[in-house]
């Protein structure tokens, strides 16, 4: 009799034992979680970069626009002496032991509303003086041309000229040639809707500084006693580029997205050895400084203090704001937060002692539209007058 158990068959040793359905599924959440990870990671890292990449490209445009205009109104030229009160101001009771600054140019900076108020969409300062760039607005003659409408001057590098900066907002008339801009169904030509940065350049034969009057005696400027009169020799040209064709333009644009520009004529502290200014701001006591106030308001005393000189210091302020915020706007958009913007910048920067105030107020009105922006100053020195 055969105890013994029936033959069992014998499990196979090349089989394993399967994962079960719940290890499945612990595996695929866990790679799920390790995926997700590293996905927040590279997009967080990808915006990081992309933010700090487009920061600094939009902002370096800024910087390199400040460094510009600093760099210029340093070089801001007057070309001062001093005469006898008969030859400066003639007049029948004059006393021949008094002498004065005299000049034959200009500089003016203060609020556009009062500088250039053709330009409707202008917004915050402006600042124009002469500096000698060598800008004479002719193109080069090829060697082979014997002869060319436009005057060239080859040799003079440090011909004067008349400069000038103000913020405008509006389209961009360099985007596109005139027969594309008015061509009809012209598709990719949406015209964009920018606070600029604008430089005006007046060539050295276009200078009206020193036309002289009818019988030659002195330049038509020192006649001049209005404010309208005084800042023809900008106002015009600005005009005319605004209207003009494109070969009449005088003016160009050197950034974007700059909603701002501030110029702070100001004294510097002194020691308590030094005859001091009444306060820091005294020389442009409503950000106005005109080198010939005296000619249009000669009973203020900053008309004598202004006299044919140039401001101590300048800080200039620059409000830069993010290209990136701005393009996502539609132009619908861009149109209605731009004057929005333009408005609310209008009633600031009157009063210099309220600086501080007034940047607050801009930046609140960015943060109120989620526009990220860049606030960046400079100071510069002008020359002493002789």
């Amino acid at each position: 009799m055969n105890l013994l158990p029936p033959d069992r068959p014998t499990a196979d040793p090349r089989q394993r034992r399967a994962f079960t359905l719940l290890e499945l599924m612990l595996a695929i959440t866990i790679f799920t979680m390790i995926g997700v990870v590293i996905t927040n990671a590279i997009s967080g890292t990808q915006k990081a970069w992309t933010k700090a990449h487009a920061t600094a490209r939009e902002f370096r445009e800024a910087r390199n626009a400040l460094d510009t205009i600093s760099r210029n109104v340093a070089r801001a030229e007057l070309n001062q002496e001093w005469v006898t009160e008969d030859v400066a101001d003639p007049l029948p009771s004059f006393s021949p032991e008094r002498w004065m600054r005299d000049s034959d140019m200009h500089f003016v900076c203060g609020p556009t509303n009062q500088l250039i108020p053709q330009v409707n969409n202008a917004t915050s300062h402006a600042v124009f003086f002469q500096l000698p760039a060598g800008f004479t607005g002719a193109r080069a003659v090829s060697e082979t041309q014997s002869s060319t409408t436009e005057p060239v001057y080859d040799t003079l590098y440090g011909a004067l000229n008349g400069w000038g900066y103000y913020i405008e907002f509006g389209e961009d008339p360099r985007t596109l040639p005139d027969y594309l801009r008015n061509r009809p169904g012209a598709g990719g030509t949406s015209k964009k809707q920018r606070f600029r940065l604008i430089e005006f350049r007046q060539p050295s034969h276009e200078m009206t500084l020193f036309k002289m009057e009818p019988d030659g005696t002195e330049p038509l400027l020192k006649t001049y006693s209005s404010q309208e009169q005084l800042y023809t020799w900008f106002r015009e040209p600005i005009k005319n580029s605004t209207n003009g064709k494109p070969e009449d333009r005088r003016t160009t644009v050197i950034a974007e997205n700059i909603l701002a520009l501030v110029i702070t004529p100001y004294q510097p502290p002194l020691d308590s050895q030094s005859v001091a200014s009444a306060t820091t701001y005294a020389l442009a006591p409503n950000y106005l400084f005109d080198s010939r106030r005296f000619q249009w308001q000669p009973s203020d005393p900053l008309a004598q203090s202004a006299r044919h000189t140039l401001p101590p210091t300048l800080r200039l302020t620059v409000v830069a704001m993010d290209e990136a915020r701005w393009e996502s706007f539609s132009d619908v958009e861009s149109v209605q937060i731009g004057l929005a913007l333009r408005d609310a910048i209008s009633g600031l920067f009157s009063d210099p002692t309220r600086y501080e105030d007034d940047l607050k107020s801009i930046e609140e009105a960015l943060e109120k539209r989620r526009i990220d922006y860049r606030i960046l100053t400079s100071n510069i020195s002008l020359p002493d007058p002789p």
